[in-house]
């Protein structure tokens, strides 16, 4: 959204940026890239994003079953999480979902 003002516009955006930025982010350092044809998603709606990394958790739970805030952190990609950490994409201490949520 956006608002016109007499001499431009004042951007006036839906989602937090740290949030979706933070989530895009854990999507591609977390997901499991040996599965054959998955690829992270980005769907937008009227009412909200989704933002979907093929994979499922590491132990094999369904995030939707769990609190979000108490899942450890665990690094699918330690290589990709450590070039995301350097580039300053992300930390090492697994705050993700806590930033999202926040």
């Amino acid at each position: 959204m956006w608002k016109k003002t007499p001499n431009s516009r004042i951007e006036m955006p839906e989602y937090v940026e740290r949030s979706y930025h933070e989530a895009l982010v854990n999507a591609l350092a977390h997901r499991d890239y040996l599965v054959n044809g998955s690829e992270v998603h980005i769907d937008i709606y009227d009412d909200r994003m989704e933002i979907y990394s093929p994979g499922g958790m590491p132990d094999g739970s369904l995030i939707q079953e769990r609190d979000p805030l108490s899942v450890p952190s665990t690094r699918r990609n330690p290589v990709l999480a450590d070039v995301f950490n350097r580039l300053g994409y992300m930390e090492r201490k697994g705050s993700g979902f806590e930033k999202i949520i926040s």
